[in-house]
């Protein structure tokens, strides 16, 4: 995980997935969460926060994943 800080806000951004954890403008509430559910396995998406949604949304036909494969890829 990337931790971003600057004057304005901080962030925190896994590798896995390109995954944008955690969102929070200085002096007010997260504006993101993640799941309790997630489990941060290879292979299982982080839930919650902003993932990367690619190459395509929702089930594709004859494709794995929900959402493409980059949800699922260091």
């Amino acid at each position: 995980m990337v931790q971003v800080a600057t004057k304005w806000s901080t962030a925190q951004v896994y590798l896995y997935g390109a995954h944008v954890a955690h969102f929070k403008k200085h002096d007010e509430a997260p504006l993101l969460f993640l799941s309790q559910r997630s489990s941060f396995e290879i292979g299982k998406p982080i839930r919650g926060g902003i993932p990367v949604i690619f190459p395509w949304f929702g089930q594709a036909q004859g494709k794995p994943g929900m959402h493409g494969c980059v949800r699922t890829t260091p």
